[in-house]
């Protein structure tokens, strides 16, 4: 668009940066006239397309967070305002890309319908042909050059209008006139966290081996300290835990077959460590990802979170932002922890009781939360730190939802009755009085038909003040 080139840096040349790629390819297709535009991506493992946890060489036992059918590479025409589509042929979906891979490899693998799961090695093999094809489409264009270094950017450092990126090898700084970061899973360091650091002096002072970063799996989990004879201790029971699982036992030559009974169960090979201990603070194994039923009506059914907003932030910025000059201008700046957490903890409070009680409960929340949030926006700073900040407001949600939880319950035990009236073409429930503060008239009934098929013991678990915080 100008004589001199426009410089993109890009540190992190995995599943992001694909998507990426794919955006500036269309774009620069769509336009009539040539684009000066230099790209350079910066991947410390080379990697690029699908990145160091997706990478194709990977162990077969781990699977992706996600069916086939919900995977794609591209912008499609159902993406508002994403810009010009590429055509089809150049923008498969996993799942097209899985079977034209088994059309040509004839590996039952890759033979899947929408709802199965792959692996993510599979998700690797897409990616990377992906990100291959995005970045010929770029380089076939006048005045485009794309470059590709396998180095770690250790730095990025502000000149003037321009971002240079530091690179472990000494190399030259690339300067460049915008920079995204996207670099995606990171190592854990454990001093920054008082829980963390505790677990690392503990493992420290009894001779065990902290894994900071479980991928890539083949490298972290070394045979040496995960093999017969020793105990692996997994602190997390989502993906990744399921995956170490995975590796560990089946990875290493194991078996899982059922019994005449149908019992499940482990065939060990003799490289297994002599036992696994997976713990986590909810106790519980990640939940398949629901059916996205907002995909319905997304302009009626999206979450929109009444107190993390655009308004909210600004106000922040006024009331309690730093003067600073950010990329050459003047702004006022933000603490993420002690000024936008707090307001992201209250969102998922709201979201989580909203969903499981109803949109009047939501409603009297908001309503319930509103005073301390507005003392929050008025003087953020006022308040000792985020964890404080974060309990103060969170805790109306949360004692609203207590509230209606054992009103729930005692319906449920039997100790209170739901009205039942005949209206219309049958019986229906009618709305009884919670004697709850700010709630007023509230419809157990609705409650009713959300927790039917719970038990009293699992409303009261789901009620307990910060059950939300575990995902429960």
């Amino acid at each position: 668009m100008n004589a001199a080139p426009l410089h993109l840096a890009i540190v992190g040349g995995g599943p992001t940066c694909t998507y990426v790629l794919e955006r500036l390819a269309a774009l620069v297709r769509g336009r009539q006239d040539p684009v000066a535009l230099e790209i350079v991506v910066h991947d410390l493992s080379g990697e690029f397309g699908p990145g160091q946890v997706h990478r194709p060489d990977q162990t077969r036992t781990s699977y992706l967070n996600r069916v086939v059918g919900q995977v794609a590479f591209a912008a499609d025409e159902s993406v508002v305002d994403a810009g010009p589509p590429l055509s089809a042929g150049e923008r498969p979906t996993l799942l097209e890309w899985c079977r034209k891979k088994s059309e040509e490899t004839g590996d039952p693998i890759y033979d899947m319908v929408a709802e199965d799961w792959p692996k993510r090695f599979m998700h690797g093999e897409a990616l990377r042909d992906q990100f291959t094809g995005y970045v010929e489409i770029l380089r076939a264009a006048e005045g485009v050059e794309v470059t590709l270094r396998q180095a770690e950017a250790v730095d990025l450092e502000e000149r003037g209008d321009r971002f240079a990126v530091l690179t472990a090898d000494g190399a030259p700084p690339y300067e460049a006139n915008y920079a995204l970061m996207l670099t995606g899973h990171s190592s854990n360091r454990p001093e920054p966290d008082p829980r963390q650091a505790h677990l690392a002096r503990f493992a420290a002072e009894h001779k065990a081996r902290p894994v900071p970063s479980a991928y890539p799996l083949e490298r972290s989990l070394d045979p040496a300290y995960t093999g017969p004879g020793t105990t692996v201790a997994c602190l997390g029971m989502g993906l990744t835990g399921i995956d170490v699982l995975l590796y560990l036992t089946e990875g290493r030559g194991g078996t899982f077959e059922r019994d005449a009974d149908g019992e499940l169960h482990c065939v060990p090979c003799g490289a297994e460590p002599d036992s696994i201990v997976a713990f986590s603070r909810s106790g519980l194994f990640t939940f398949a990802r629901p059916y996205n039923e907002k995909e319905r009506d997304i302009a009626s059914l999206e979450c929109k979170g009444p107190f993390l907003t655009a308004g909210a932030v600004t106000e922040l910025r006024r009331t309690v932002g730093v003067p600073n000059v950010i990329g050459g201008a003047p702004k006022r700046q933000l603490d993420f922890e002690r000024h936008v957490f707090p307001l992201c903890l209250l969102e998922m409070a709201l979201l989580q009781y909203g969903v499981q009680y109803g949109p009047e409960f939501r409603q009297a929340a908001i309503a319930a939360a509103r005073p301390v949030y507005e003392k929050f926006l008025a003087d953020a700073d006022a308040f000792a730190d985020h964890q404080e900040t974060g309990d103060l407001l969170v805790a109306p949600v949360e004692e609203l939802a207590l509230a209606v939880g054992e009103r729930v319950d005692d319906v449920l035990a039997g100790r209170t009755a739901l009205a039942v009236h005949a209206g219309g073409g049958g019986a229906s429930m009618s709305f009884v009085k919670a004697p709850v503060s700010g709630l007023g008239w509230f419809g157990v009934a609705g409650v009713m038909r959300r927790v039917r098929r719970c038990s009293v013991s699992g409303v009261r678990r789901r009620c307990r003040r910060g059950a939300w915080r575990t995902g429960r």
